[in-house]
């Protein structure tokens, strides 16, 4: 058995959301959460086997964070392409670019940056099930609750 405290899941410590309780493996569960976090546009970062650093930019900044003019791109994608080797992961990269998600509804989610971590843990005492542990690190409290509705869902 694998005992590197990095592959290990942490025992769940808090407030438990039934709906965020599983059966399912943890690699599977946590294949599935990078899947859904990268189809809304988060930037999600690993810090563990099972455990992911997020960050959803504000909609005012998420267009603002490449200081490249068109002529930059025209000569970096140009010089891309000369490049036999990255033509798939070019083509792969391009086909998963997505926006961050935001609701359409500033009342419910006023589109500023969260900072947030998603971790699977399992339950004490209970063999086999485990719990998906959203928590909130920095931003609007609406803005967290609408991302975290739609990774639930």
């Amino acid at each position: 058995m694998d005992t590197n405290s990095h592959d290990v899941l942490d025992i769940h410590r808090g407030a438990i959301d039934r709906t965020t309780i599983t059966t399912q493996p943890p690699k599977e569960v946590i294949s599935k959460i990078k899947s859904v976090l990268d189809s809304i546009g988060i930037n999600a970062q690993p810090e563990s086997a099972f455990r992911y650093r997020c960050i959803r930019p504000s909609q005012a900044n998420s267009g603002s964070e490449s200081s490249l003019n068109a002529n930059d791109l025209v000569s970096y994608f140009e010089t891309i392409l000369l490049i036999n080797a990255y033509m798939n992961v070019l083509q792969h990269a391009l086909n998963t670019l997505t926006s961050p998600i935001y609701s359409t509804d500033p009342s419910r989610d006023p589109a500023g940056e969260v900072r947030f971590s998603v971790e699977l843990t399992r339950l004490a005492g209970l063999n086999d099930t485990y719990c998906l542990d959203i928590r909130r690190l920095k931003g609007n409290l609406r803005s967290y609750q609408f991302l975290y509705e739609t990774i639930r869902e």
